[in-house]
């Protein structure tokens, strides 16, 4: 019984408790250990929670923003807005759930730490003798209806900046992923494979990149809406909420939003009705990066959809049928984005032999490899396309590798090379609204220069971790948010319930915090 008294309660049951419920949710495993004296009891677990949930609450309300309290003060921040679904196939639409989901990204440094804020401290409070969580602020909750202001096309900005791409750093790029494809035949060459031989190409380039000095991204979900985000109030109240959040985090930052497609072309719209408020120097809109490679993979697919693409990868035994179809559709995308990577060796070294026999069989002058494609292209139509083909996956890896590296010049030399692609392979809506990013990025130096010096550096992407190589788009880092929330410890079962849902929402990141620093202090 004594184990019981909050006063007398020690560090590692509470430990033990709050972070088996985290990863569990389950009551009779809380119960089980609780029984044998080495966790608190399921109840306190959920009074710590209500009692953690109700002072973030209490913190928002005081501070007029909503802010996770793991997010630090004068860093820049970024933020990425989704549609979360969760159960959709349920036959009653019981247990299912449509909403909206807000993420918001830092990144500190050696040079900026940024500022930790208080934390939290239930210690002086009374157990909470029920388990509801306060409500939240009603600027957050509450989704005004809106009105468009005029019928019709909004109209667009004019933007004097000129739409242009940097040859010369496409030119050494281009020329880098092709330094790859030559290291990969030769080793496909070898008799043997020798330890530790890079032959991947995620490694090739990483082990190339300068390892990072800045610590990893801080990432934070707010409390979800329970709104779909596809309507024009939904995101226009998106937009107000991450002004709120940034504001009181990093005041005078202009806000950056990344979106998928459809948003993105709603937040354009709104930006254009409402410039006084929500215009492009008030907001950049950045379509999210993730999305773009999942078009050009489409693209991609449109281009060797009936080609025996499909049927080679099969006869290879590198996919099952089923499989290697799914690749035309790019169903999963790291899955397809290994089957380019496959294609793109195998063309290229199919290419050198091809060019090695010419060299042997030619009496004349030779030619270098890229003036002999040129003449094989003008005079080969099969030669042209599959060359295309090589072509547009290194077009795709190299975009990807803008990601990776944080490389805002790179990433928009991309944009421009992959834009007439989507209009030639039929994609009206990447077509449209990506041309409208490309001049957006263009003009960021000119619209909001502070937001295009923190690109330059690298924070239009998001590193959760130290290594090389590895930094992900802002939509991909929001998505990996989203799958926090539907899997197991997620609110997975609690969607159907608001107040448990906002309990599991509030006090969540703190219970994270408090069960990370028990572990460091370990």
């Amino acid at each position: 019984h004594n184990r019981r008294v909050k006063s007398r309660e020690t560090p590692l049951p509470i430990y033990i408790g709050m972070v088996t419920h985290a990863k569990t949710r389950c009551r009779e495993l809380v119960e089980t250990l609780h029984t044998l004296g080495i966790s608190i009891s399921y109840d306190r677990v959920l009074a710590i929670s209500t009692d953690l949930g109700n002072e973030a609450c209490n913190r928002y309300h005081d501070e007029n923003a909503v802010c996770p309290l793991d997010l630090l003060l004068d860093l820049f921040t970024v933020a990425a807005v989704d549609n979360i679904d969760h159960n959709p196939s349920s036959t009653t639409s019981q247990g299912s759930f449509h909403g909206t989901g807000i993420s918001l990204f830092q990144h500190s440094s050696e040079e900026i730490p940024g500022r930790t804020r208080e934390p939290l401290d239930i210690s002086s409070i009374t157990a909470a003798t029920t388990k509801s969580v306060k409500e939240l602020p009603d600027d957050y909750t509450n989704v005004l209806p809106v009105l468009d202001q005029a019928i019709g096309t909004p109209a667009v900005p004019n933007s004097t900046t000129p739409i242009t791409c940097d040859d010369t750093l496409f030119s050494s790029s281009y020329n880098e992923e092709k330094s790859w494809l030559i290291h990969t035949s030769s080793v496909i060459r070898q008799e043997n494979l020798v330890d530790d031989q890079l032959v991947s190409w995620g490694a090739f380039h990483s082990a190339l990149t300068t390892p990072k000095t800045s610590t990893h991204a801080i990432s934070s979900l707010l409390p979800l809406l329970p709104y779909e985000a596809k309507s024009t109030a939904m995101i226009k109240h998106s937009m107000d909420v991450i002004k709120s959040s940034i504001g009181h985090l990093n005041p005078g930052q202009v806000p950056v939003i990344a979106y998928d497609q459809p948003l993105f072309a709603v937040a354009k719209e709104i930006q254009w009705r409402w410039s006084e408020d929500y215009g492009e120097k008030k907001f950049v809109v950045m379509f999210g990066g993730l999305h773009i490679e999942m078009a050009f993979l489409k693209v991609l697919g449109n281009w060797l959809e009936g080609s025996g693409w499909t049927e080679l990868i099969t006869e290879s035994n590198v996919a099952s049928s089923g499989t290697a179809e799914s690749f035309l559709k790019a169903s999963n995308v790291v899955r397809t984005r290994r089957a380019h990577q496959v294609t793109a060796c195998a063309l290229f070294a199919m290419l050198e032999k091809a060019h090695d026999k010419y060299k042997d069989e030619s009496e004349s002058d030779v030619l270098c490899l890229e003036d002999w494609c040129i003449g094989l292209k003008a005079a080969i139509p099969q030669f042209q396309y599959w060359y295309t083909v090589l072509h547009l996956e290194i077009l795709l890896l190299l975009f990807i590798k803008s990601l990776r590296t944080g490389n805002f010049d790179l990433y928009i030399s991309m944009l421009h090379k992959m834009l007439p692609w989507f209009f030639a392979t039929n994609h009206p809506n990447y077509a449209r609204w990506l041309s409208v990013h490309l001049r957006d990025m263009c003009a960021l130096e000119e619209t909001v220069p502070e937001v295009a010096a923190a690109f330059k550096k690298g924070l239009f992407t998001v590193s959760k971790t130290r290594r090389s190589f590895s930094a992900i788009p802002i939509d991909q880092a929001h998505e990996q948010n989203n799958a926090v929330v539907k899997g197991e410890g997620g609110a997975v079962g609690l969607t159907e319930n608001p107040n448990a849902l906002r309990r599991w929402m509030l006090s969540g990141p703190e219970v994270a915090r408090l069960n990370n620093e028990f572990q460091y202090a370990m």
